[in-house]
């Protein structure tokens, strides 16, 4: 498992009115739905990242358990659910070299609410990935630099340690050179709001 995708869902949806992760999307919660198109695309054993607080909501989507890591830090903000993850990436990791088996050298970090997000546009991240082994492959759509971004291995020390709001900006800011940006146009719009949750249903009536 070279990839590991870290599909986060941890939020308590504060500015929602309601649990965001079971939003409906097409027959399917939102959370199975982003799920679904990262387990779709090349990116193998995707982990849905979940808070203490919501774990509750995995009785009502069919996600499997190994698919899903607690994140013990989650209410300190994002950056505390990522060092939580990678944690666990990095434990993980140490098991597996002692009995040589392949560990993981990139990790996905993609977020839950993202519901335009397609398997094809993670597969031209990855394959972005591929062909620049080295490099932190960045999202980027007409609203700058955002989520999913891949990270290889050499960063999950400094991912480790990260706390707060504010994901993993300053390992980004801090590598910045190191940043090599793909147009993906679907990461622009993420669904914090009922309201931006109605404009979403709004715009797929018009589209459909």
């Amino acid at each position: 498992m070279p990839y590991r995708g870290l599909l986060f869902a941890a939020g308590t949806s504060q500015r929602y009115n309601g649990v965001k992760q079971l939003a409906m999307v097409n027959q399917q919660t939102l959370v199975e739905h982003c799920f679904g198109q990262l387990m779709k695309s090349d990116i193998a054993a995707p982990m849905l990242v979940l808070a203490k607080e919501n774990e509750h909501i995995l009785s009502k989507v069919a996600i499997p358990m190994n698919h899903v890591i607690i994140a013990k830090s989650s209410t300190d903000g994002l950056g505390a659910s990522i060092a939580d993850a990678i944690r666990h990436v990095i434990e993980e990791n140490r098991a597996l070299a002692k009995i040589k088996l392949p560990t993981t050298s990139h990790v996905v970090i993609a977020l839950g609410d993202q519901i335009n997000l397609t398997a094809d546009d993670y597969r031209q991240l990855y394959q972005a990935s591929i062909a620049n082994p080295s490099k932190i492959i960045c999202a980027s759509s007409k609203v700058g630099m955002s989520p999913p971004v891949i990270f290889p291995q050499k960063y999950f020390e400094e991912l480790a340690h990260l706390s707060g709001d504010e994901g993993a900006k300053a390992v980004l800011k801090q590598h910045f050179e190191q940043v090599l940006p793909v147009t993906v146009n679907n990461a622009e719009f993420d669904i914090d709001t009922e309201e931006d949750y109605q404009s979403w249903q709004q715009q797929l009536a018009v589209l459909s």
